[in-house]
């Protein structure tokens, strides 16, 4: 026997008008059945994977698994400072080779007049 359609239900409650409050829709739903069609209760046949299969896990697979050992090593602490050393001292020798040019305006503002 397919299950009752609570949503025809109500519907129906609140045309004839007797769906105001809880108490009438509980009385009209005692009095007066609907039934789904088809013959069958919602999502009564959906079979999910992990219905099948216990061990199944939804959503997407992350990266590759992080050794405990190198956690507790602090081995990623020392590749990361090792690594922004490397970038410091790339960034200084940068700066060294930037040499200043003055403009004529700058060499201009170096010389003040005496008053």
């Amino acid at each position: 026997q397919p299950g009752r359609d609570f949503n025809r239900l109500n519907r129906m409650a609140l045309l004839q008008g007797s769906g105001v409050t809880t108490s009438q829709v509980a009385q009209f739903r005692r009095n007066h059945d609907a039934r789904l069609k088809g013959g069958h209760e919602r999502n009564q046949g959906l079979v999910l994977p992990s219905s099948k299969d216990p061990a199944f896990s939804y959503g997407v697979k992350s990266g590759e698994r992080t050794s405990m050992s190198a956690i507790m090593t602090n081995q990623y602490q020392r590749e990361f400072e090792s690594e922004q050393s490397k970038k410091e001292n790339q960034y200084q020798m940068a700066a060294k080779r930037i040499p200043v040019m003055h403009t004529k305006a700058s060499l201009g503002h170096r010389f003040v007049e005496p008053v």
